[in-house]
């Protein structure tokens, strides 16, 4: 039970790096089983230049609502933490993680914006089609994990909010 506990406080302490590592792990399998097996990105690379703009400016979209969502969420967090039942989640020692946790999805988000709208401008350049989706890719990986941890914390903060309104 104590390598548990010891594990668990670990991956609370490290869960940027390690989620940025899962990630972009997961994207040089990708890239292995690629090249040896099938041609994914080539394949992945044809499915996105048939309807390239059309998929690029809708996961632009997409990212970019996705920000506002963050950061509404972020908004509603601190508006929250200002005071009443909130004001002891300021005091406790994780809350900058909770911040942070924000803040890197919005990073996070920026990047897939800001990779597909290169992609998008930069279409008819040679050679930059399989770096720009591996890139895509590793941004959208990330982001599913930075969004997912988002949710878990708003889940956390509306049962905190409905259980105290039981009493």
């Amino acid at each position: 039970m104590m390598l548990l506990d010891e594990t668990i406080e670990w991956w609370n302490k490290h869960f940027f790096g390690i989620d940025t590592l899962l990630s972009l792990g997961l994207v040089i399998l990708l890239f292995i089983i690629s090249g040896k097996y099938w041609d994914i990105a080539g394949k992945g690379i044809i499915l996105i230049k048939n309807e390239q703009e059309c998929i690029l400016s809708l996961t632009i979209t997409i990212a970019a609502t996705a920000i506002g969502f963050v950061l509404t969420s972020l908004t509603l967090l601190l508006t929250l933490c200002d005071g009443g039942k909130f004001g002891i989640l300021v005091k406790n020692k994780h809350f900058h993680l909770v911040f942070k946790t924000y803040l890197h999805a919005v990073y996070v988000l920026a990047f897939v914006v800001v990779i597909s709208a290169l992609w998008l401008f930069l279409k008819d350049t040679i050679g930059i089609d399989k770096w720009m989706f591996y890139l895509l890719i590793s941004g959208l990986m990330l982001t599913l994990f930075r969004l997912a941890r988002c949710v878990w914390i708003m889940r956390i903060l509306i049962s905190v909010v409905l259980s105290s309104k039981k009493k």
